[in-house]
């Protein structure tokens, strides 16, 4: 346990009390949590169970997910579009032929959808969809 914890002082009274008493040990799940075994009255909120309550009744932010599914829209268009003309120019600009040059589309267009997906992870990340 680290002693720089702010639960420390509270971790010592409940300690010193529980020895004291001879009424009950602190549970491993407060040592866990770097909390006290006191009654979850005094306390706020549990920091273990926050955490798994949280995870589970977070709210849609449908204001951010909008943007996404926009952006994604929007972009995504953008770059396949780019991509597809990008191999059509390059393979009528070099008389490559009608199969390396559908080659190249196809080529293109899947790094545009390998750029897109990292686009779209990278928008998840700064604006979150859950909470």
């Amino acid at each position: 346990m680290k002693a720089a914890c702010w639960f420390g002082e509270i971790k010592k009274l409940a300690k010193t009390k529980a020895r004291r008493n001879k009424l009950h040990e602190v549970p491993w799940s407060a040592r866990r949590c770097q909390q006290p075994a006191l009654p979850k009255k005094a306390y706020p909120a549990n920091r273990c169970d926050e955490t798994k309550t949280t995870m589970a009744t977070a709210q849609t932010n449908w204001k951010n997910l909008g943007t996404i599914v926009s952006l994604a829209i929007l972009v995504g268009t953008e770059v396949l579009g780019v991509a597809l003309a990008a191999g059509w120019a390059l393979g009528g600009i070099f008389d490559l032929g009608q199969t390396i040059t559908i080659a190249m589309m196809v080529l293109f267009a899947g790094l545009g959808v390998f750029g897109m997906v990292a686009f779209i992870r990278n928008a998840i990340a700064v604006e979150p969809i859950k909470g």
